[in-house]
């Protein structure tokens, strides 16, 4: 199980960032050839985020969890998440389903370049 989670513009349509491959699931909207791997992902601001991770968020961010960040403007979501991220760290286990403080983290870290580039822009999570 996992949340999937946008910053979206006044439409409802995702922002456009770096191009990334971040989450459990990725979406490839850009795909390149490495080694005979098809590679990429995507610059959509959307994400996949395994539920390993909430108990974390639950303890640091708020007790609803990843779900508080629903509906609330990036700008007021940067200082959460900057704390928030101070208090996990951001570095990440090899592994991205393994339920670690870094992992948690890493993802965070991600949402809030995000936000950063785009304040007025709105965080959905479901």
């Amino acid at each position: 199980m996992s949340f999937k989670v946008y910053l979206v513009d006044k439409n409802r349509e995702p922002v456009q960032v770096e191009t990334h491959a971040e989450g459990g699931t990725i979406k490839i909207d850009k795909p390149f050839v490495v080694d005979n791997m098809i590679m990429g992902g995507t610059s959509d601001a959307e994400m996949s985020i395994t539920y390993n991770y909430n108990k974390y968020y639950k303890e640091t961010l708020h007790p609803d969890g990843l779900r508080y960040l629903d509906g609330m403007k990036a700008k007021k979501v940067i200082p959460i998440l900057r704390k928030t991220i101070k208090i996990l760290g951001t570095t990440p286990h090899y592994d991205y389903w393994t339920s670690t403080p870094g992992n948690a983290g890493h993802t965070l870290a991600t949402l809030l370049t995000w936000a950063e580039q785009y304040p007025n822009a709105t965080f959905v999570v479901y």
